[in-house]
Formats: C-alpha cells, sequence, structure tokens
C-alpha cells in the first residue's frame, strides 16, 4: 500500500515536475534582469567629447544623467561633474547603436517664459529639428500564472520625451500623438499624412519619428 502511494506521487511530481522548474527559473530570473538593466543603465559610460560653455574642449569617458542634466568626465583617472549651465555640448559614441550620438545645452522654458538649459540629444537636425531626453520609467506589469493569484513585479525601462526644435530658437514638448505633431507643425500636413500612411510609420516611435521629420524638412 505504502508502495503504491509512494508511487503516485512520484508520478505526479514527474509529470509537473518540468513546469514547476521553468516557472521557478522564470521568477527567479525576471527580477534581477530588471535591476541589472537599471543598474547597467546607470553605470554606462562612453568614449566621447565634452565641450564646455567657456570653450574648453575635454576627450575622456563620458557618462550622462539626462533628467538630471549633470554628466561626468573621467580624464587621467580623475573624474569632474558638469551641469548643463557648465555645458556647450557633448558627443559619444554608441556601441549598441554603432553610432555617434550628439547632445546639447539649450535654454527651455519650464514654467511660463523662464528659461533654464537642459540638456537635449539631437536626433535629426533642419527647419525643424527633433530632440530627444532620456527618462527611467518604472511600471508594474500583472504576472499570471496557474498556481496563484496574479502578481505585479517592477520592470523599469529606458523611455524618450520628444521634443521639437524651431529656427527661431523655441522648443516645443511634443507628446507623442497626431494630434499634437499637427498642431505644433501645421504646414504640409496632407503631404505628411500620406507619407506616414503610406509607410506605416507611428508618431510615438522615435525612429519613425526621425524619418517623419526628416520627410517634412525635405518639402519644406
Amino acid at each position: 500500500m505504502n508502495q503504491q502511494v509512494y508511487r503516485r506521487k512520484r508520478n505526479i511530481l514527474y509529470k509537473y515536475f518540468p513546469c514547476l522548474s521553468l516557472w521557478f527559473f522564470v521568477c527567479v530570473m525576471q527580477m534581477p534582469a530588471v535591476y541589472a538593466q537599471t543598474d547597467g543603465y546607470r553605470d554606462i559610460w562612453y568614449k566621447g567629447t565634452l565641450v564646455l560653455a567657456e570653450g574648453d574642449t575635454l576627450d575622456g569617458d563620458i557618462h550622462y544623467e539626462l533628467q538630471s542634466d549633470l554628466v561626468q568626465i573621467n580624464t587621467d583617472n580623475t573624474i569632474k561633474t558638469y551641469s548643463a549651465r557648465q555645458i556647450w555640448s557633448f558627443q559619444v559614441y554608441d556601441p549598441d547603436m554603432m553610432t555617434d550620438r550628439r547632445f546639447f545645452a539649450l535654454p527651455y522654458a519650464v514654467e511660463s517664459s523662464y528659461k533654464v538649459p537642459m540638456l537635449f540629444e539631437l536626433l535629426t537636425e533642419g527647419n525643424v529639428s527633433l530632440l530627444a531626453r532620456e527618462k527611467l520609467v518604472t511600471e508594474n506589469i500583472p504576472q499570471y500564472s496557474y498556481w496563484s493569484s496574479s502578481r505585479y513585479y517592477t520592470r523599469t525601462r529606458l523611455s524618450n520625451d520628444f521634443f521639437f526644435g524651431f529656427e527661431n530658437g523655441r522648443i516645443r514638448r511634443y507628446d507623442g500623438s497626431k494630434r499634437d505633431f499637427f498642431y505644433l507643425i501645421k504646414e504640409k500636413s496632407g503631404d505628411v499624412k500620406k507619407f506616414v500612411s503610406e509607410n506605416r510609420l507611428r508618431y510615438s516611435d522615435k525612429y519613425d519619428l526621425i524619418q517623419i521629420i526628416n520627410y517634412y524638412n525635405s518639402i519644406k
């Protein structure tokens, strides 16, 4: 009798063990990946060049935090920190994107007409320039399983706020919607809408938006 009970329990265990193992592996691995991704972003240094507002040029390893409007540069094993008020521009090489990325300290009206220098990445330049500011966004993601009620885990990902820069020096924030796009950019709206539709582009996607702005500048 005891042997029959033992065999029954053993068969149940063998039947569900692969699923339980997979579920346990996913739960254990997901959360460290989130924190590793966040910490990795905060610790990234790039080879680059920093140009100060006074005109000095520094070469070295650069770490930037756009949310804080701060840039650190390591030259000769000495790390110095600069605020947006002290910076003219900086450029880094991103090995993941395999391209140079350019950033500028530009006056932006945070409240009313009061402008302060803030760091922006220049994505594309023309009659209308597309600018971006990276930020870390924390989300609560539902996680479902057959063995327990739904739970939530925290995921931190990199996101962008977009801005349009105009030739008169004005910078306007863009919320990523089609409506806001044509509120800020009114000319050639019919041509732009046709281009977006034919190429199945999205007004909120970073790389699609670069294509849209480049097209608009080409027909302006």
